[in-house]
């Protein structure tokens, strides 16, 4: 190998060394900014609860209270205003905390850079525990991403990658998150069922 040759072959391996670090430093920025860290959840629908320690006696104190309905022996349900009209967000309390709470998203900030998008999650996350089709609140046409290990979900439009509101809860199994919160999945099943013995 000439001097010239050597001297080439350094040069672009210094080149390459410079360029993967830049690549991993500018990487890093972008994640650190991105909408779809937990943080960046938390920025744009942040929970007021904090899951398994918000007391009920501070739900009761916290502004914007619409309604509060016994749902069980142990367990509350409290609607507070949201700021979008006619979808309250939803705290469940089962002995004496919080267990479980929604947060609508305003979609009129769709267009706005740190709104949060479904395959933003997606390719956070992975592939959901479980992904159900369609809602008694939102239609057949949004889909629920339910991460049941994460103890979060997401409610979107997947063909506008709209994200409409956040579930937070308690970590759990898939089936045990359907047979707690999955009311609005259950209409739907129904609703569905009666159609085809029309």
């Amino acid at each position: 190998m000439s001097f010239l040759s050597k001297k080439t072959f350094f040069v672009a391996l210094i080149s390459v060394i410079i360029g993967g670090v830049l690549l991993a430093i500018f990487t890093q920025i972008i994640r650190e900014g991105s909408p779809i860290d937990k943080d960046g959840v938390e920025r744009i629908s942040p929970p007021e609860s904090n899951i398994g320690k918000t007391t009920v006696e501070e739900l009761r104190d916290r502004q914007g209270l619409i309604s509060e309905e016994q749902i069980g022996e142990n367990a509350i349900k409290f609607e507070f205003e949201s700021g979008i009209y006619l979808h309250p967000d939803t705290v469940i309390a089962e002995e004496g905390v919080a267990v479980y709470e929604s947060v609508s998203v305003n979609v009129d900030e769709f267009n706005e850079a740190n709104y949060p998008k479904i395959i933003d999650f997606l390719g956070r996350y992975g592939d959901p525990g479980l992904i159900i089709q369609g809602s008694a609140r939102y239609g057949p046409f949004v889909r629920t991403y339910v991460y049941p290990d994460l103890g979060f979900s997401l409610i979107g439009n997947p063909a506008t990658d709209e994200i409409l509101e956040f579930e937070y809860f308690t970590p759990m199994q898939s089936q045990e998150y359907t047979d707690k919160y999955g009311e609005g999945i259950r209409q739907i099943e129904s609703h569905q069922h009666a159609e085809e013995h029309i």
